[in-house]
């Protein structure tokens, strides 16, 4: 059921890319790249310093998401102002159509991705509860590469080349649902711990 949510909404991206083509829908890939990328390395050093909210897992998930959404609004308002007001032709219709159509699945693929991510960050995930398709083990087993691919090819492509550090923050952001609130033990959250 989720490989066929993350087809479906790459699928029906897809379609919208064939419409606006490739140099739009390439300036909105990139921009959503690039905003996965900041909010989920970002997310555990911007927690760590939230003092009172280290193991708070919505905590986490609310900061993954505002700053991946603000980071995107960001560069695609920046990107539609400089670039894309102009609606020129650069490419030949069937190049255009393609590309526009590869880039659009592969944004809808990242977004659901991201989106799932979320959802296995907070704790009702592990709900045994929940139906199959809305449980942890089967939204991590289709987000968690789609996110980790994203995230290392930014940091290949930006000379950033921290390699690992992708799956290691992802880690420490699911973990939180794991963990029981210890700070009133005074055990040292795992967040803390973590990243750079």
């Amino acid at each position: 059921m989720v490989l066929c949510v993350l087809i479906g909404v790459g699928v029906l991206l897809g379609w919208l890319g064939v419409k606006k083509g490739l140099y739009a829908m390439f300036a909105t890939l990139f921009c959503l790249m690039f905003s996965v990328y900041i909010g989920v390395l970002a997310t555990p050093k911007i927690v760590r310093i939230s003092h009172g909210l280290e193991q708070s897992p919505y905590y986490a998930a609310g900061c993954v998401f505002g700053m991946t959404l603000l980071v995107f609004l960001f560069l695609w308002l920046t990107a539609y102002y400089y670039f894309l007001r102009d609606d020129l032709d650069y490419f030949p219709p069937l190049i255009d159509r393609l590309g526009g159509g590869i880039c659009g699945f592969l944004f809808g693929y990242i977004l659901t991705g991201m989106l799932f991510l979320l959802v296995c960050i907070m704790p009702f995930s592990r709900n045994k509860g929940l139906p199959e398709f809305c449980r942890y083990d089967t939204l991590s087993r289709y987000s968690v590469p789609a996110v980790v691919k994203t995230c290392n090819f930014i940091a290949d492509y930006s000379l950033e080349c921290f390699y690992g550090d992708s799956e290691k923050c992802i880690e420490i952001l699911i973990s939180l649902s794991d963990e029981p609130s210890r700070t009133d033990a005074g055990v040292v959250p795992s967040v803390q711990q973590g990243g750079r």
